[in-house]
């Protein structure tokens, strides 16, 4: 005899036929076994859906002068862009709202005028050619040694090794006359020369001259002299 299926799921004969049969539409039974754990509880590995874990307490610690407002969300979580650019602290008079943090330079130190004229300039040396073209070394009252110590009056220390290290040259001014004059210091090896010619004996100098030690030539420039002295200054 040919079967019908009915809509609820019922499967009969036809009219002939009276006997009714029904279709067992329950999930087939999963077989025991061993192997198999479904205890998600004890599952370390197993994910919470998220919002059932408890939220981490929210920071409160105050940012850049700035505390979190809390008071309506607690479940919101402030986030600081820590991408922005550093602002450039700019001393603007017109901001009010500007830093005013103010960096105290350095002080030079500063010579008072007892200091100064303890020992002041009559003239100067300036190297023209060799080693330390371009410096100039300060002349002062009475007798002015030159060498590459640095316990010289006159320390012209610029790689010239032809230079004596004490007094290989005296350059003396001499107040009362007001005259400058130049001779050979006592621990020279090598000769001073003025105007090519070997220094033996105190010289006089006029000014402009050029005087050579070693590899180093000097031009020598004085300040004081017949038309000024500092003690024709009150």
């Amino acid at each position: 005899m040919p079967l019908f299926r009915g809509q609820n799921g019922e499967v009969s004969q036809d009219d002939d036929d009276k006997t009714t049969r029904k279709l067992d539409r329950s999930p087939p039974s999963v077989p025991a076994n061993d192997d198999m754990d479904f205890n998600l509880e004890e599952d370390p590995d197993t994910d919470l859906i998220h919002g059932s874990e408890p939220l981490p307490p929210i920071n409160t610690t105050p940012v850049n002068g700035i505390t979190p407002d809390i008071s309506e969300d607690p479940k919101t979580r402030v986030i600081w862009d820590d991408n922005k650019k550093t602002s450039l602290w700019k001393n603007n008079k017109n901001t009010p709202d500007t830093p005013t943090e103010k960096i105290e330079p350095t002080p030079a130190p500063v010579q008072t005028a007892k200091d100064t004229m303890s020992d002041p300039v009559v003239g100067w040396v300036v190297v023209i050619d060799g080693p330390g073209k371009g410096s100039a070394m300060r002349l002062g009252y009475g007798m002015n040694s030159i060498g590459r110590a640095n316990s010289e009056r006159v320390c012209i220390n610029f790689g010239d090794e032809n230079i004596s290290r004490t007094a290989h040259a005296v350059i003396t001014y001499d107040p009362r006359g007001r005259k400058f004059y130049i001779q050979s210091g006592g621990n020279a090896m090598n000769l001073t020369y003025l105007a090519e010619q070997p220094v033996l004996t105190p010289t006089e100098l006029n000014g402009l001259e050029e005087i050579v030690l070693g590899e180093t030539k000097l031009r020598f420039v004085p300040f004081c002299g017949e038309n000024f002295d500092w003690q024709d200054i009150n």
